[in-house]
């Protein structure tokens, strides 16, 4: 069950970097907002122990 919760985690992690990055990358600073996003994303799943 813990595999399944991680994959889980790294997919929704994945599609909303994604899909943040797609929605914002209209100029290179706006990419930079997006990848910070993404990494926030990770970070806070990593800390509630999903990751």
């Amino acid at each position: 069950m813990e595999d399944l919760k991680y994959y889980l985690a790294v997919v929704i992690v994945a599609v909303v970097g994604f899909l943040v990055i797609k929605k914002v990358s209209g100029c290179i600073w706006n990419m930079i907002v997006g990848f910070v996003v993404a990494a926030v994303l990770w970070w806070a799943l990593t800390e509630i122990g999903i990751l």
